[in-house]
């Protein structure tokens, strides 16, 4: 199972719920977490074969900026 996490810009909570209902959405993603962090919030995921760009797409369609964050 692989490992994504990114980091979205401040959202409202409608923009939030839109998130969650976007990663229901994806097939490929099993497990998912949104926690607030800096200046704004952590998305984790967990799933096999996602799609790196198709998720930064359904997020950025909802007017958010994303940005994928590298593990150390």
């Amino acid at each position: 199972m692989d490992s994504l996490k990114f980091e979205i810009s401040t959202a409202t909570q409608q923009q939030l719920q839109r998130v969650q209902e976007v990663l229901n959405d994806v097939s490929s993603i099993d497990e998912w977490q949104i926690a607030p962090y800096v200046d704004g919030y952590l998305v984790s995921l967990k799933g096999i074969n996602m799609q790196i760009a198709n998720i930064l797409t359904c997020i950025s369609a909802l007017g958010l900026d994303a940005e994928r964050l590298y593990e150390e």
